[in-house]
């Protein structure tokens, strides 16, 4: 009797220990399903966040849009050490400048400059009327480590224009400060950088997008023709057909500049030519040469870049 009741109890524990296992394995699987769709979840909303955030960076990035529409060139200056280009002081820029206008209505941040390919290392920006300098690292002209310190952001505000201001050379004198590092660094320096140069400027935003505008040097073309002077022709050397190739901001040529010499490439002493040989204009009239000369002719954009060429002339 007392056997068949301790049986009879086993069976009603094994019973009720398999009833528990199902529970707590019942409880085991739904805590798994609850994890797995918590962390499904949490990957699907991890994933859409990328893609926002990818399609956001796409739409700010189609949005920036940079224009350069100009430049200003400046020529060297006699100065330190009384020295200049060895072609003269009006064939090298001293200081160039660049009016960029961005044309997104957000801000934008640009990481870094090129000016002819080579990368800025000191510039400033006029921004809305304040100087900014975000990239001006150096402690001294002859600094070797110019460039290996990085530039901070310039930022533009929306739809506004800043003027990025670039010293090559202009500026030798103590009292220039830190405003006379050279742009380019070392090996850039004054006379170096010829007005008759090609120049462009690229752009690296801080979402990536590059932005660069070219702008070139007019062309100097002379031709000569003839008027009557009595018992003589008089020469005429024409400079009018000089023209400006494309640029981004459709400058043209504004100045003529002419120099005559002889052929030992002397300057000759005759008012009849312009002051001794040089003057300006399209258009310029010589008298009374005898004998062989050279004639050259430097023509300036609106930008300040020049463009220069020379013809030999006889009588």
């Amino acid at each position: 009797m007392r056997q068949a009741k301790a049986r009879d109890t086993m069976r009603r524990w094994r019973g009720s220990s398999r009833g528990l296992a199902e529970i707590v394995g019942t409880l085991m699987l739904v805590v798994i399903v609850v994890a797995a769709a918590t962390a499904f979840s949490f990957f699907v909303a991890a994933y859409q966040k990328q893609v926002q955030d990818e399609e956001a960076l796409t739409h700010d990035r189609a949005l920036e849009s940079v224009k350069i529409v100009g430049i200003e060139a400046s020529p060297c200056q006699v100065g330190f050490n009384n020295t200049c280009h060895s072609l003269g002081c009006d064939s090298c820029i001293a200081n160039l400048s660049f009016t960029v206008v961005s044309l997104d209505v957000n801000a934008m941040g640009f990481t870094n400059l090129f000016l002819n390919h080579l990368p800025v290392v000191n510039y400033t920006a006029t921004v809305r009327g304040s100087i900014q300098s975000p990239c001006f690292n150096a402690t001294s002209r002859n600094n070797t480590t110019w460039g290996l310190f990085p530039c901070s952001t310039l930022v533009v505000p929306g739809s506004s224009t800043v003027t990025l201001h670039f010293n090559l050379g202009g500026c030798l004198t103590p009292h220039c400060g830190s405003n006379a590092y050279w742009a380019l660094g070392p090996g850039e320096g004054p006379g170096n950088i010829p007005s008759s140069n090609q120049f462009s400027l690229q752009f690296v935003t801080a979402r990536g997008n590059q932005f660069a505008e070219t702008f070139s040097p007019p062309v100097a073309v002379i031709s000569v023709f003839y008027v009557s002077g009595g018992l003589t022709s008089i020469p005429v050397f024409d400079g009018l057909n000089s023209y400006q190739p494309k640029s981004a901001d459709n400058s043209s040529v504004v100045q003529y500049a002419w120099h005559v010499t002889d052929s030992n490439g002397m300057n000759i002493t005759d008012p009849n030519c312009g002051n001794n040989g040089v003057g300006t204009g399209g258009e310029f009239e010589c008298a009374n040469l005898t004998g062989s000369y050279d004639v050259q002719l430097m023509v300036t954009n609106s930008d300040g870049l020049t463009g220069m060429t020379s013809i030999p002339f006889t009588t």
